[in-house]
């Protein structure tokens, strides 16, 4: 299959012929490259020297019609199609190859109801080569009422074999050495996949265990070992799986068909498998060696060097994250109205910090709530609690946050995601309540952690959109964080309190004591980004944080 220039031009042109098939596709093909395209705009440099090599610059919008493509034009276009290949197989068997000027060329016949049945099945079996294949035996369900051999074909059993007969193609003549010694890599995936097949010396099936296939490899650096490893990984998951599917779609009833139409292979070997043999082989440690930490421990490490072991870091960091969380949700809210009629924390400001205290004006414990955009449990799990993550530098936030040149709207305080671990400088186990701005009311989740939980229970419920974290102080920190609130004022906040260090007016923050009873008034702020200064306050532009303001 090779899809020209024109050709593509022609499939992701709006109202093309090439539309989705409602069982597996959701968006047409334009809005797809413009997802892409959104999403490739915001790749780091790791990503894109992985994908396109170290010759790598920035994507650029696909030159206008009639002007001349680069090599890195191409390699864009080349990712976009790769991981839809499987979708564009069905679609081409069902409307023909995109061609020029929006025409297509069939591949197919399409001249009875027979010709019609063989380019859908045909394609699905195409399509069911990148995909799981039990929604592909719903689609034989639905179209053709017969999963099994619809018209003779035994559709199931055909993308068994496309399956296993693509991953045991992996010989080194796939992939041969007269190529890379004429001819560099443009991207770097490519090199990466060509050294692996090159490690492969020979595979086979006429070992002592003849439900087995047999890889002997040889692979000469470790980056292809581990890819070799994983790929056999991937293969017995595969096997495995696919003798499933075909023992639900043939049946008990049938359990000699499988012997009939020749699925024999049910396990891999390898000669890597026994890697302390294999290790006496090679001049490298066959092993994934890389940093790694040592968890809570490492994390305890952090919390007090990193901070200074000062409780006041903790609620500044808190409040920190609360901001940037109500910053986000009034960018989302900007291009998605509809957000604003949603359930959010009930307090008459954006970031709010509670302080109880006990008969003695101690605080006893601390809680800060946002009206933000809030957290879902694969946000808490990957990055919340993630010492290092952060997920304002994940592709999701990007695509959600940055505009079209990859700069983003949303001015951040939080910047190397490790803010979470501050909330332990005030106490032992940290309460959080949060709700995504796009989930379902009761979709919000509930987790009770302290720093060195090894199985966190994180819990569904209801919950307004934002985020509450709870902190309560042990009796041996109390006076500590007594020294930095300010706990025994009751007029006001002023510039020397030590609880957030945060004076713009928006978002704004509010700081309330239980035995006082109210919301203390802030005195003065800081001027926001946008204000007009007089005098003896100044600022300049800065390319990294916006503006910066001295006196």
């Amino acid at each position: 299959m090779h899809v020209t220039r024109d050709g593509f031009e022609t499939l992701i042109a709006p109202g093309s012929r090439w539309q989705p098939i409602s069982e597996f596709d959701g968006k047409p093909w334009n809005e797809l490259w413009d997802d892409f395209y959104a999403e490739a705009s915001r790749f780091d440099g790791r990503k894109l020297r992985a994908l396109f090599g170290e010759r790598y610059r920035p994507p650029r919008p696909l030159p206008e019609k009639g002007s001349s493509w680069e090599d890195f034009d191409r390699l864009l276009v080349d990712e976009f199609l790769r991981r839809h290949h499987h979708r564009l197989a069905h679609q081409i068997a069902l409307h023909g190859m995109p061609a020029k000027d929006g025409e297509s060329l069939q591949v197919c016949l399409r001249e009875s109801r027979d010709h019609e049945f063989l380019a859908d099945v045909s394609g699905l079996v195409a399509r069911s080569h990148g995909m799981n294949l039990r929604p592909c035996i719903g689609y034989l369900e639905v179209h053709f009422q017969n999963r099994v051999n619809h018209r003779g074909v035994h559709a199931p059993f055909v993308m068994v074999l496309l399956w296993l007969a693509d991953y045991f193609q992996i010989q080194a003549s796939r992939a041969p050495t007269e190529r890379t010694t004429v001819e560099t890599f443009l991207s770097g995936f490519s090199e990466r996949e060509w050294k692996v097949y090159q490690c492969i010396e020979d595979i086979h099936n006429t070992s002592k265990d003849p439900e087995a296939i047999i890889v002997n490899a040889a692979p000469k650096e470790v980056g292809s070992f581990l890819r070799l490893k994983n790929w056999l990984s991937r293969l017995q998951d595969e096997l495995d799986r696919s003798w499933a599917v075909l023992g639900e779609v043939y049946g008990l009833q049938r359990h000699n068909k499988l012997n009939e139409i020749g699925i024999k292979i049910r396990r891999v070997k390898s000669s890597i498998d026994n890697v302390e043999e294999f290790s006496k082989t090679v001049s490298y440690v066959p092993e994934n060696i890389s940093f790694q930490t040592a968890s809570s421990d490492l994390l305890k490490l952090l919390v007090g060097p990193l901070y200074g072991g000062n409780p006041g870091i903790g609620i500044r960091e808190l409040v920190q994250n609360g901001v940037d969380a109500v910053r986000e949700f009034d960018d989302l809210s900007v291009r998605r109205p509809e957000l604003k009629k949603v359930e959010r924390w009930s307090q008459d400001v954006d970031v709010l910090v509670e302080i109880e205290c006990d008969d003695k004006n101690l605080p006893v414990q601390v809680a800060v709530t946002d009206r933000g955009v809030g957290m879902t449990a694969d946000i808490v799990r990957d990055y919340f609690l993630m010492a290092g993550a952060s997920f304002r530098k994940s592709d999701a936030w990007r695509r959600d946050h940055e505009d079209d040149t990859g700069h983003s709207r949303v001015l951040r305080t939080g910047r190397f995601g490790v803010g979470a671990l501050a909330a332990f400088l005030l106490g032992d186990e940290i309460e959080v309540n949060t709700r995504h701005v796009a989930s379902a009311t009761t979709e919000g989740i509930f987790f009770k952690a302290r720093i060195d939980t090894e199985e966190i229970s994180v819990v569904r419920g209801n919950c307004p959109v934002g985020t509450r974290i709870t902190i309560a102080i042990p009796e041996y920190m109390r006076k500590k964080v007594d020294a930095i609130v300010p706990g025994k004022w009751t007029k006001e906040i002023d510039s020397h309190h030590g609880c957030g260090h945060y004076f713009l007016k928006s978002p704004s923050l509010g700081l309330y004591f239980s035995h006082i009873g109210k919301r203390l008034p802030v005195k003065w702020f800081w001027p926001q980004p946008e204000s007009a200064l007089e005098p003896p306050r100044r600022s300049f532009r800065s390319e990294e944080f916006g503006t910066v303001f001295w006196t």
